[in-house]
């Protein structure tokens, strides 16, 4: 399989990914995860927003609706609801299409692996050791990708599960918000992230300035 690629638009100046497998392939799930999730995203989204869904003009696209819901698994969801997904072309500008080939082009499409060595900015990668969800796949790509791009910064968790990071400070069980929700670890780091980027692109502009004066 070979892909096009552009330079990202100019004021893409890094990323923050969370939680991500790297390579997806629904298809690869095992019992009971493959039922439940299925069952999640047939409840959540196809079900939820299934009054607007069966409006749709295009027969074609109404079986498709009918079939996905009576998928058994998520990989199979996938394969039978592909065909109507929006999708966007993997090269800038993005431009927006209706459909994938099959489950298999979706997931090839979905997957950051086949993307990551290419990114010309600053990107950093999140993930739990106890994620249960994605973990063990995303650590077969995660060498490649941090030695194939400088640019991939690698941060891994002790705890978190799947995009679970509530840490709780100090001695108040709540932490430091004493309504009950917990500071979310994740959110503080992706902050300080960006924070540090900013900051960076501060210095770097007063220093040209210097220069040039």
């Amino acid at each position: 399989m070979s892909f096009r690629y552009l330079t990202l638009p100019h004021k893409v100046k890094a990323g923050l990914s969370l939680g991500n497998p790297l390579r997806i392939n629904s298809g690869n799930l095992k019992f009971p995860w493959n039922v439940l999730l299925g069952a999640g995203i047939k409840r959540g989204v196809l079900l939820k927003h299934y009054q607007s869904l069966k409006q749709m003009r295009c027969e074609t696209h109404q079986r498709h609706l009918f079939d996905a819901l009576m998928a058994p698994t998520l990989g199979e969801l996938d394969h039978r609801v592909s065909p109507v997904l929006i999708r966007n072309d993997i090269h800038y500008p993005f431009t927006t299409h209706i459909g994938f080939k099959n489950g298999q082009d979706y997931w090839d499409q979905a997957s950051s692996c086949n993307y990551i060595q290419h990114v010309s900015v600053p990107l950093m990668v999140v993930m739990s050791k106890d994620d249960f969800l994605i973990r063990h796949v995303a650590m077969e790509y995660i060498p490649h990708c941090i030695q194939s791009n400088p640019n991939v910064i690698f941060i891994e968790s002790e705890t978190g599960g799947h995009l679970g990071w509530n840490v709780v400070k100090g001695n108040n069980p709540f932490g430091d918000n004493p309504f009950g929700s917990a500071p979310n670890w994740c959110d503080e780091l992706s902050s300080k992230f960006i924070e540090s980027l900013i900051w960076m692109g501060e210095h770097e502009t007063q220093e040209k300035m210097n220069e040039n004066n």
